[in-house]
């Protein structure tokens, strides 16, 4: 395995994909599968630690420990909670900055707080060790001191090491995990609990005596250590990319959290999770839907992989997370029943092409009309150029002068229920691209526009309402773009005299309700406290409209 780990900046690596992460079924056999009686074998890349201090870990919180062979360590509940709760915090048991977007030594990564620094002629340095540090006023100075700041004074590590950046800031990460290792054994026997090995571990590990030594610290821990270090920060690490309020500068980060690694992905999750800026770096995590006592947690490590349909879900996390997802969306062709990954049969034009099995990945692709097959590999290679078609919307705009817009909108009709189902993520991203881009621009809308607009919606709902159900993301931000784009409509009818004319009482309580929900969204999101200013007005702004809204329902007048 390259040093660098995953590749992507929001991929959580699993331990092992449990065989059905269903809310209904997720419970497991306590008899059978009581994590006290989980053997772990470590040249299987299972952990080896002390499970007893993970019990004692979780003694305060909703959820307790379980798990077997096939579906490796994994939280449950331990009453019925509730949608929107907020569970247990959890503080990262070390993190590190990540330069897997960063190009060279030229824009270093604060060793505080993770901030992408321009700052190629050195001017902000640690005054001990003259590695990278933002500022006297950095959040997180302390925690660079603390750790590997004397551990470079001792052995004369220079900035920069002779490694190129990525695999250094990994370095930092690997050194922090086996400072803990003498400061915090208890910590230390907990974090080897952790699976260490990807399932499908498709990259071997890097030669660490060599690393160790061009990093210039030869005499620093064992290489098997580094080597399980990095194995545990690949498989478990939770990563953030976003703008950092005090800075307004990318940073970009992996935390390894000693409770949360242990959540089970599923790409129908029934939690969500966040990580709050530094100095703490504390994740919080909500649950999405009610979730019954005994029931598994679950989150998506990759929200990204979502929107795919499971085909092409499943190559992503073949390649970036090494591993064969085994959640019940995944074990179903039809990605419970939204189809979308179904191509319209080449031959007889009416009916839809998906496998029978979901979990052969190498099963040819059959129609529900009529006999004809074709192999899984041409049926990726036609999706993926109708893709690389709507990709190029915009520099077709560019060349053409057409709005981008009226591009994917064409793109929409010409393959939507032609070549592809009407619900497959090509079309969904066409749509989504649409939404997005005239999301912050609804005031130059016309009327037909808006319409188009909250039409895109409601298509986009009613397939997040199945993949991403309850208080997740994907669902808040499209239930506030509905809520704004109903209120632009409002207030267009309003100033042209023809509210009452076109909606009814009814329908205005409809649109009153959708903003109250992505109200809560905002309230209930674990996200929220994670936005920057500008962000956070948003919710500010719909509050705003919910209350003209309002004023509108009780029949008072409203500025025009």
């Amino acid at each position: 395995m390259d040093i660098n780990g995953a590749r992507t900046l929001d991929i959580k690596r699993i331990k092992l994909s449990p065989t059905d992460d269903k809310p209904k079924d997720a419970s497991l056999d306590k008899n059978e599968t009581d994590a006290e009686n989980f053997k772990a074998d470590d040249d299987d890349g299972n952990g080896t630690g002390d499970i007893s201090l993970v019990y004692k870990a979780l003694e305060d919180s909703p959820f307790e420990l379980d798990g077997d062979p096939a579906y490796g360590l994994c939280l449950i509940a331990k009453r019925d909670l509730k949608a929107g709760e907020l569970l247990h915090d959890d503080i990262p048991a070390f993190f590190g900055p990540s330069a897997d977007l960063v190009q060279d030594y030229s824009t270093p990564l604060c060793l505080g707080c993770c901030v992408v620094m321009n700052d190629g002629n050195g001017e902000n340095r640690c005054p001990t060790c003259n590695w990278p540090i933002c500022g006297d006023d950095c959040d997180n100075v302390e925690h660079h001191k603390a750790n590997e700041c004397s551990l470079f004074v001792k052995h004369n590590v220079q900035f920069p090491p002779n490694v190129e950046i990525q695999p250094c800031y990994k370095a930092i990460a690997i050194i922090r995990g086996l400072l803990i290792k003498e400061r915090n054994p208890e910590m230390w026997e907990q974090l080897m609990t952790l699976q260490w090995k990807t399932q499908l571990q498709l990259t071997p590990f890097p030669d660490f005596e060599e690393i160790k030594e061009n990093f210039g610290l030869a005499e620093f821990g064992r290489a098997e250590d580094w080597t399980r270090v990095l194995g545990i920060i690949n498989v478990n690490s939770y990563s953030f990319q976003r703008i950092e309020k005090k800075e307004g500068s990318p940073s970009f980060g992996e935390c390894l959290f000693p409770i949360y690694s242990l959540m089970c992905h599923s790409c129908t999750p029934n939690c969500t999770w966040a990580i709050q800026y530094s100095p703490e770096f504390t994740m919080k995590v909500r649950p999405t839907v009610d979730i019954k006592k005994g029931e598994m947690l679950s989150v998506s490590y990759n929200h990204e992989f979502s929107k795919f349909g499971f085909y092409k879900r499943q190559e992503k996390i073949r390649e970036r997370a090494e591993f064969e997802c085994k959640c019940w969306r995944c074990r179903d062709a039809r990605d419970l029943g939204t189809n979308l990954a179904a191509v319209k049969c080449f031959k007889c034009k009416e009916g839809y092409m998906l496998p029978e099995d979901a979990s052969d990945f190498e099963m040819d692709w059959k129609c529900d009309k009529c006999p004809y097959v074709m192999s899984p590999e041409f049926i990726s290679s036609f999706v993926e150029s109708l893709y690389e078609q709507s990709d190029m919307a915009e520099d077709e705009a560019e060349e053409t002068g057409e709005s981008v817009v009226k591009i994917f909108e064409d793109f929409i009709a010409s393959n939507s229920s032609v070549k592809v189902h009407s619900n497959h993520w090509v079309i969904a991203e066409a749509a989504h691209a649409i939404v997005k881009l005239q999301a912050s621009n609804l005031s130059k809308l016309t009327l037909e526009e808006l319409n188009k607009f909250i039409d895109f919606c409601k298509y986009l709902l009613q397939i997040k309402n199945v993949i991403a159900p309850g208080f997740s993301n994907e669902r808040g931000m499209l239930h506030h773009y509905l809520a704004r784009g109903y209120y632009m409509k409002v207030k267009l009818l309003l100033n042209s005299n023809t509210l009452k004319a076109t909606l009814s009482q009814e329908e205005m309580e409809s649109i009153y309700n959708v903003q109250k929900y992505a109200l809560r969204f905002w309230k209930e999101n674990p996200h929220y406290e994670s936005l920057t200013e500008n962000y956070k007005r948003e919710p500010e702004y719909l509050m705003q409209e919910a209350e003209e809204i309002k004023l509108l329902l009780d029949g008072s007048d409203v500025p025009k």
